[in-house]
């Protein structure tokens, strides 16, 4: 049976041990969380699915493959997703973010999309999913449906990064800087 040191108390030691402890696995989660490399995720779904742009217009998503990408899945009625837009917008047209595609996939329609873009002064890729995107959104790892939800795609397609919810400014930037 081991003794604890002197003065301090066996539960108290205890507790101690379970507090660096809950500590240590907090640290490591988020030295975890904050590497940026890539990411064993499925994402075929993705790559397979095709959505209309907001004229109306096909594009398949696999014809986005082969270019480092941004992709956030929004709505218009997503707070957090209207408070990030201007932040994509932003960086899309710095010259560190002409370095990657930004695309936004709407779970939503383009006659509210459109409004919306005109009104927030968006010039990168909308594509309207409607409620397919709900599907391919929980394919690739956001299995609660949660808006907003970003993945950061290098060249080859592998996921380097995913963000659910707010991406902040910084963040975003720090993402691309990678390409």
């Amino acid at each position: 049976m081991t003794r604890a040191p002197a003065g301090i108390r066996r539960p108290a030691l205890a507790g101690l041990v379970l507090l660096v402890g809950a500590i240590a696995a907090a640290a490591g989660f988020w030295i975890h969380a904050q590497r940026l490399e890539a990411i064993a995720m499925p994402i075929d779904a993705l790559w397979a699915a095709e959505f209309k742009d907001l004229a109306g217009l096909p594009v398949k998503m696999s014809t986005l493959k082969g270019q480092p990408l941004v992709v956030n899945f929004w709505a218009t009625w997503c707070g957090p997703c209207i408070e990030e837009m201007p932040d994509f917008q932003r960086a899309s047209q710095t010259d560190r973010g002409k370095k990657v595609k930004f695309v936004g996939i709407g779970i939503d329609y383009a006659k509210n999309m459109k409004p919306f873009a005109d009104k927030m002064g968006i010039s990168y890729i909308l594509l309207e999913s409607g409620a397919q995107g709900l599907d391919i959104l929980k394919s690739v790892g956001n299995t609660s449906g949660s808006l907003p939800f970003t993945l950061i795609i290098d060249r080859d397609g592998k996921v380097l990064q995913t963000k659910m919810g707010k991406l902040e400014y910084a963040d975003l930037m720090s993402a691309i800087d990678r390409f």
